[in-house]
């Protein structure tokens, strides 16, 4: 990648990028879960086709808007984007561009801002920012050691809530989102590379290091763990919906293994091989009934969700060391070391389109019209409503 990332975020592109290049695809093997757990079908997996090419393409840009200071990060929720950029918060309209509001800054932040029903979160150095939704009023400005991002979901009760971690791995905490305040913070134990979850009551913490990644869940009410598990030094980032976390981890001498836990209770509900090189800050997504698992060398895996079967996996050729893989309208996409955009077809795999855009595509999210990206080092720095598939 040609732009700084936080500290945390640098280690973690030389670590990914140097297994990235000594790892090669393997055979696939379904591994049985534990007993008591459901076990994934027997049928052979599909092997892993060559890599397709396609030549690169500009696509049809619907809008386009400028702002103010290196965007950072962008949440896509029904009709509105929210874009943090060095100086700034912006809410746009989804299908336009058009500008909501836009609130000035005053922490470093430096994440993905996260979506809410009613809130916009951002995390910076040193605090958590709570905005309202429908104005851009800063709600609070909350306390928070070294905050990665946050995500934004509801507890058993509905009450609107923020889960965030800090990314040395110190703390996890859970805050009000009406109001701001911190409910509880409890000690997490590896540095974190991605947003947590929410589901089922409980919010999700991953984490990697040399020694190993971590796997957690706190209650959203108390902060008690409620399970722990502990698995090999490389992990993906979590996805956790409808009660389920997915979660991908391996030991560096066996293929990883992709599982789904239940939220509420850590048991493991099916796990299946995954031939690939994992990176800690690969963000997998879901479409359908399908679970999109990207590996570093860019090899996407498609496995259903209810037992894990592996559909296809389809190496791209396109190196990746952080990125966001999302899907909507029959594609999956995400961006890659080489500043690429890849879109493939969700079904199959086979890449339709490969984007080289006039900056650095920082982040991208499937919009209601396609997909909306963020560039870095643009002329003007800006997000562009794609239009799509």
């Amino acid at each position: 990648m040609t732009v700084d990332r936080p500290a945390s975020r640098s280690r973690h592109r030389f670590h990914a990028t140097t297994l990235a290049l000594a790892a090669g695809l393997l055979a696939v093997v379904l591994l049985p879960a534990r007993a008591g757990a459901a076990v994934p079908p027997t049928t052979p997996v599909p092997p892993t086709t060559p890599p397709a090419t396609v030549p690169f393409t500009s696509p049809v840009v619907g809008w386009r808007a400028a702002v103010d200071g290196e965007p950072v990060g962008l949440a896509v929720d029904g009709d509105d984007v929210a874009v943090l950029a060095a100086d700034e918060v912006r809410l746009l309209d989804a299908r336009t561009g058009t500008l909501r509001w836009r609130t000035a800054t005053v922490d470093a932040y430096d994440a993905r801002p996260a979506l809410g029903p009613t809130r916009v979160v951002v995390t910076g150095d040193r605090s958590v920012g709570v905005l309202d939704r429908v104005t851009g009023t800063v709600v609070a400005r909350t306390p928070f050691p070294d905050p990665g991002a946050a995500v934004v979901g509801t507890d058993d009760r509905g009450a609107e809530v923020v889960a965030v971690a800090s990314e040395t791995g110190r703390r996890v905490g859970v805050l009000d989102a009406d109001t701001g305040r911190l409910r509880w913070t409890a000690r997490f134990g590896a540095p974190t590379w991605a947003a947590p979850g929410i589901t089922a009551g409980v919010a999700v913490v991953a984490g990697e290091s040399d020694h190993g990644s971590l796997l957690a869940a706190y209650d959203l009410e108390t902060g008690a763990v409620r399970w722990r598990i502990r698995r090999g030094p490389d992990s993906s980032a979590l996805l956790a919906a409808d009660g389920i976390v997915y979660f991908a981890a391996g030991d560096r001498r066996t293929l990883p293994r992709v599982e789904a836990f239940d939220a509420r209770t850590g048991r493991r509900r099916w796990a299946t091989r995954f031939p690939g090189a994992l990176g800690a800050a690969i963000e997998p997504t879901r479409l359908g009934d399908h679970l999109y698992l990207l590996d570093a060398r860019g090899t996407l895996g498609s496995f259903r969700l209810a037992d894990g079967r592996a559909e296809w996996f389809q190496p791209t050729g396109h190196d990746v060391v952080v990125s966001r893989v999302v899907a909507g309208a029959g594609r999956v996409a995400w961006t890659t070391f080489l500043d690429e955009v890849v879109v493939v077809d969700a079904a199959t795999g086979a890449v339709v389109e490969a984007w080289r855009p006039h900056g650095v595509p920082i982040d991208l999210a499937w919009g209601p019209g396609g997909l909306v990206r963020a560039l870095r080092l643009a002329d003007p720095a800006r997000v562009e409503g794609v239009v799509g598939p």
